[in-house]
């Protein structure tokens, strides 16, 4: 548990003070207020989460772990098409927002803020995956209704790419990854396949999951996939 709390404080600290204060706000900013605004981000995030965990109970527990398990896997499209095809910006900003509305729309109306298992009497979908199907349909429709190059960055996004050069493509991965070698083709795709198959895609309240050896298939399928 203090593993995972010193990484999210030490990654929300970097965020703050290094990416949106000094590569954004103040690129002269000195060493030291890089610091200090990273240590002050770190007790102030590290009071209102302390404060917050005293209004949590079981059933916002879980809540809370629908919607962060939500939000983090709404970069899987731009993580897992990125590195292969190149989709496009507006793609994966269109695909973000809209699997988070979903996400949104069905833990807060849906659900009403109670687990699916709860709020549902019969077969449900977790309402991660749903999230995250309609985020890449929504990549997916853009790059098919809404073909050609990005436009021409302005502004804040000139003066970025400005700053660090021209995005990350496909191309420019298999040439800083030319001196190494990629595992076998079908050996990705067998991956893939038990990453897909290691996600439950659906559940029944009050039903038992089926067991291969003794454990669930899913996570059969996930001890699978880890050791190809």
């Amino acid at each position: 548990i203090m593993s995972t709390a010193d990484s999210v404080l030490m990654g929300a600290s970097c965020l703050i003070s290094v990416d949106i204060y000094k590569g954004v706000v103040r690129p002269e900013a000195s060493t030291k207020s890089v610091v200090r605004l990273g240590e002050l981000n770190s007790v102030i995030m590290a009071a209102l989460a302390s404060v917050g965990g005293l209004f949590v109970d079981v059933d916002s527990f879980g809540w809370l772990i629908t919607v962060q398990n939500g939000l983090a896997m709404q970069l899987l499209p731009a993580y897992g098409l990125g590195l292969y095809f190149g989709v496009r910006e507006r793609g994966i900003v269109a695909g973000i927002l809209v699997g988070l509305s979903v996400l949104l729309v069905l833990v807060v109306l849906v659900d009403r803020g109670r687990p699916p298992e709860m709020a549902t009497d019969g077969a449900y979908v977790p309402r991660v995956n749903l999230s995250v199907a309609a985020n890449f349909l929504t990549v997916l429709a853009c790059e098919l209704l809404f073909p050609g190059s990005e436009d021409r960055p302005s502004g804040l996004a000139q003066a970025m790419q400005k700053r660090f050069g021209d995005p990350l493509r496909p191309s420019a991965i298999r040439g800083i990854m030319s001196s190494t070698r990629e595992p076998p083709a079908i050996l990705l795709g067998l991956m893939v396949v038990c990453l897909v198959a290691s996600i439950p895609f659906y559940h029944t309240a009050g039903i038992e999951a089926d067991t291969v050896f003794g454990v669930p298939v899913w996570c059969a399928s996930a001890a699978l996939c880890y050791l190809a």
